[in-house]
């Protein structure tokens, strides 16, 4: 899929004076080579614009031929010890680090080639506001050439960014089992071997087809790999149905373990409904950060079981999408198992640890970057999503409602701080997040090519009030859109569906200010 850039806001719409979330707008992967010259490549962090006009960074080769850094004109470049600083993982960008703005700066140890990120302070002329970013440039010893600029990412609200880091999650682990290579059979001897809550299987680098296998992993065991793009797992055939993955994490007892450093690519199969990763069961507290998931036709992670808990986070969820014999794909799919003959809906705990937290991950070409059902909880918060033609009118966020009264539908949802962007190639307007069933709050989202603020709706709009599971308890603020009176109305800030206006009431259902008492659970999360 071409990378797609970002755009400056068209329009901006204050609902509250709340104090905005931090949202960080992040390009994803662009892979934009950096020519080995005087011009070089030009930077704009908010609009992706590689042209010299209104550009923040410029990379370039200086007299001797090595790589080189300037600055723009409203910029500058973090710096240590008078050269351009390769960021530490998980360093802050913040206004307390030392810049520099003028003259062709040193690169210092990003000669001796790899990955590096480099820390950006710069104005944004859409506000005229200070913002913090950064880029992430892999570089070749010794000149620093051939250069590839990989990502880059700023934080709309003018406070300090995070450089993506390894977390120490699998530090202490219980036992480490590492298979021969990544192929099937090998990883499958070594989960036989992790038995014990707390072990890890190591999966080492790699590029491997799995054809149709299945490993299945003992609850709180947990699966990592040698780094997203160095171990790749792969499907080519056809799976029959939801309950097949490349990796199955079991949670019996509610133990969890977690997965990380993997790349996952899924068959691109129209017919089928294979998944990258599934955590199945009472999943207690687990995590899955660092995976890249792509191509799987029901859901890139798919989290199904009773009340699960955990986060998901630094990760990428891409291309999962497939509309042959009904419409399916996620990046990540959050399914509890509550049932009116059954295990009875939770109860509603906006603000707590009680949910499915996904944060700081980009999406894109997804039919739904989240989908839920069945009493699930979650939280999307710090993420970018981007949607493309054929996936434009699924709703890039999503809480699904309950069919019948057989069945329950989303229990809450809490989503904030997100950027929803379109390729503004081939569109300008899209569905955005839309909102089914469940209760929950959405606020301090930036989505410019939005032309509404929320979607509202229930999955069967017809019989008496209320309707089972339908959204009564919806609060949205300080979302910014680009309203579109001529389609949506003179406000253009909820869009109720037609047959549902009679059932979803503006300040009985849903209401356009902050939940009171409401407080966002602690950011980042505990467990990263």
């Amino acid at each position: 899929m071409p990378a797609c850039r970002l755009h400056p806001i068209m329009a901006v719409l204050l609902l509250t004076t709340v104090p905005a979330q931090a949202v960080v707008v992040d390009s994803g992967p662009v892979a934009i080579p950096v020519t080995a010259d005087a011009n070089g490549i030009h930077l704009n962090l908010v609009d992706g614009s590689t042209l010299p006009a209104g550009s923040d960074l410029h990379i370039v080769a200086d007299a001797g031929g090595r790589l080189s850094f300037a600055a723009g004109a409203a910029a500058a470049v973090l710096v240590r010890d008078g050269a351009v600083a390769s960021l530490d993982e998980s360093l802050a960008v913040a206004p307390a680090a030392s810049y520099a703005s003028s003259g062709i700066l040193a690169p210092g140890r990003l000669l001796a080639g790899g990955v590096h990120h480099i820390g950006l302070r710069f104005v944004d002329e859409a506000g005229g506001a200070t913002r913090y970013g950064y880029v992430q440039l892999r570089t070749t010893a010794p000149l620093g050439y051939p250069a590839t600029l990989l990502r880059y990412a700023y934080e709309t609200a003018g406070a300090a960014i995070t450089v993506p880091g390894e977390s120490r999650l699998f530090s202490d682990t219980f036992q480490t089992f590492t298979a021969d290579s990544c192929e099937p059979a090998a990883v499958a001897e070594q989960a036989g071997k992790a038995v014990n809550p707390g072990s890890t299987v190591l999966i080492p680098a790699g590029d491997c087809e799995w054809q149709d296998e299945q490993v299945t992993f003992a609850p709180g065991v947990s699966v990592r790999g040698a780094g997203r793009g160095r171990t790749i797992l792969r499907r080519k055939l056809a799976m029959p149905d939801w309950t097949n993955a490349l990796l199955h994490l079991r949670c019996d007892g509610g133990r969890a373990g977690g997965v990380a450093d993997l790349t996952l690519i899924g068959n691109a199969i129209e017919a089928d409904l294979d998944n990258g990763i599934w955590l199945d069961g009472r999943c207690l507290d687990f995590t899955v950060r660092d995976v890249r998931a792509s191509g799987f036709s029901n859901a890139g992670i798919q989290v199904r079981g009773h009340d699960p808990r955990g986060v998901i986070y630094r990760s990428e969820l891409l291309s999962n999408f497939r509309c042959a014999g009904g419409c399916y794909g996620y990046g990540v799919v959050v399914y509890s198992d509550a049932d009116p003959e059954g295990p009875p809906m939770p109860p509603l705990a906006l603000g707590s640890a009680d949910a499915v937290f996904i944060e700081d991950s980009y999406f894109a070409d997804n039919r739904h970057a989240v989908a839920s059902n069945h009493g699930s909880r979650y939280v999307f918060r710090h993420n970018t999503v981007l949607t493309t033609a054929r996936t434009r009118g699924t709703g890039m966020i999503d809480a699904h409602g309950a069919g019948n009264t057989g069945e329950h539908g989303s229990r809450s949802y809490e989503i904030y701080a997100n950027y929803l962007g379109v390729d503004t190639r081939v569109m300008q307007t899209a569905d955005g997040i839309v909102i089914r069933g469940g209760d929950g709050v959405v606020f301090d989202n930036v989505m410019p090519w939005m032309p509404y603020e929320l979607r509202l709706r229930n999955e069967v709009c017809s019989g008496t009030y209320p309707l089972h599971d339908q959204p009564r308890e919806v609060h949205l603020w300080n979302n910014r859109f680009t309203p579109r009176p001529d389609i949506y109305g003179p406000t253009g800030a909820v869009w109720v569906d037609a047959a549902c206006v009679p059932y979803i009431v503006e300040n009985r259902d849903y209401y356009r200010f902050p939940r009171p008492g409401y407080l966002p659970y602690a950011y980042p999360h505990p467990l990263r």
